[in-house]
């Protein structure tokens, strides 16, 4: 879900662009560890800083998370020819 704020802003940092949740609704579970934790969203397709943080992540998770490490290049992949 988008909010009220949807143009581009460099000098405003971070905001509330975005209202994401959990599909297995752990983020709404009082106790569950990941109640209410902060979610990041990160746009592959038209963000350059996505893409290289998205890189480091499928990195690092290679090794305890193998088919997620490989998911995540598949999609750079196919998002690579994009313009920014």
């Amino acid at each position: 879900m988008v909010s009220s704020t949807s143009t581009q802003n460099k000098s405003q940092g971070l905001y509330t662009k975005y209202h994401v949740r959990r599909v297995d609704n752990k983020d709404a579970t009082i106790g569950d560890k990941h109640f209410a934790c902060p979610l990041f969203v990160l746009d592959v397709r038209h963000d350059e800083y996505a893409r290289a943080a998205l890189k480091v992540y499928a990195f690092l998770c290679t090794k305890e998370y193998p088919e997620l490490s490989k998911d995540l290049w598949e999609l750079l992949k196919r998002n690579e020819n994009e313009e920014i």
